[in-house]
């Protein structure tokens, strides 16, 4: 069993990770293993949540039910997940460790990560110097490639799908999740240098798997950095349009964390909806907010890194 570093957690797991998990010291958090099958039948609870989201298969994209001090979530197509206040078992659908491993350090740990009272928010973020910067937005929002951009000029990957934010002395604190991106072919084509191995993430995903930091690209922030700025990306229609950056208020800050969080409604079903909203308005109160408005094009990136710095400076 080997001991690993991910979202702020010593992770101990014989599983044959391909995002190079750094190495943890200490004493393990949590655990993770696959099984076979389980040992005393399969796990009975009581139902929570059934998604009405079906795959092509008709089977459901995700369920939860409750057990005994632990949780049954089941990923549609990949498997089972028994997850438990120190150990996250899996029961593989299918021989596919790879969709294994994008559920755990995805949907899974997002939800044990709430459960212990981390928000696990849906954003790239970057370390600038000792301070940092998140995107916040959903699938196709250009958050990937904002984080690239600023790694492109030395800034410092926290992460690039999953970001835990923590509240601790009055501030909003971001955790680094792993070394790893995910960029589409035209995007790891303009901003990574070539002669890099850049697998695909699966054979039914197109992105790439960009290892960064050691024996990758760009530079990796291994501990943790308060938040400064939160940013909800916006792409102008006109190419034209200047890169602004406007307020949010506070109200409409706890909103947006709301909604880019991970399992929204799963966490509902569960009874866990009303504490954690909670602590998406303590960390709204403490955290600045911005809408950034920038034209759409990789050229732009430098251009919207420096109005960031800019506001930044001007936060300071």
């Amino acid at each position: 069993m080997k001991l690993r570093r991910v979202f702020g957690v010593n992770l101990s797991s014989d599983f044959p990770f391909l995002a190079r998990l750094p190495a943890a010291d200490g004493e393990p958090d949590l655990s993770f293993r696959c099984v076979s099958r389980w040992s005393s039948g399969a796990p009975q609870g009581r139902q929570l949540f059934r998604s009405p989201e079906r795959l092509v298969s008709g089977q459901r994209a995700l369920e939860l039910d409750a057990q005994a001090e632990r949780y049954l979530l089941r990923v549609g197509g990949v498997g089972e997940f028994e997850i438990a206040a120190r150990e996250i078992r899996c029961l593989p659908a299918r021989d596919d460790p790879v969709m294994v491993e994008i559920a755990l350090l995805g949907t899974v740990m997002s939800f044990w990560l709430e459960q212990r009272g981390v928000a696990a928010m849906h954003a790239s973020a970057v370390a600038v110097g000792a301070r940092g910067v998140a995107f916040l937005s959903g699938q196709g929002g250009g958050k990937s490639c904002l984080a690239a951009g600023f790694l492109e000029q030395g800034d410092g990957l926290l992460s690039d799908d999953v970001l835990p934010l923590v509240e601790r002395e009055g501030r909003a604190w971001a955790q680094p999740a792993y070394p790893q991106m995910r960029l589409g072919d035209r995007e790891a084509g303009r901003l990574l240098p070539p002669g890099l191995e850049l697998p695909r993430v699966h054979e039914a995903i197109s992105k790439r798997r960009v290892a960064v930091g050691d024996g990758g690209w760009g530079r990796y922030c291994h501990r943790s950095v308060p938040l400064a700025l939160a940013l909800l990306p916006e792409r102008a229609a006109d190419s034209r349009s200047q890169i602004r950056l406007e307020p949010v208020g506070r109200a409409a800050a706890a909103v947006e964390l709301a909604r880019h969080s991970f399992l929204g409604r799963t966490l509902r079903a569960a009874g866990l909806e009303v504490e954690r909203f909670r602590r998406l308005a303590a960390l709204a109160r403490h955290l600045p907010f911005r809408r950034l408005v920038y034209p759409s094009g990789l050229r732009y990136l430098p251009r919207v890194r420096q109005a960031v710095l800019e506001e930044l400076d001007h936060l300071d």
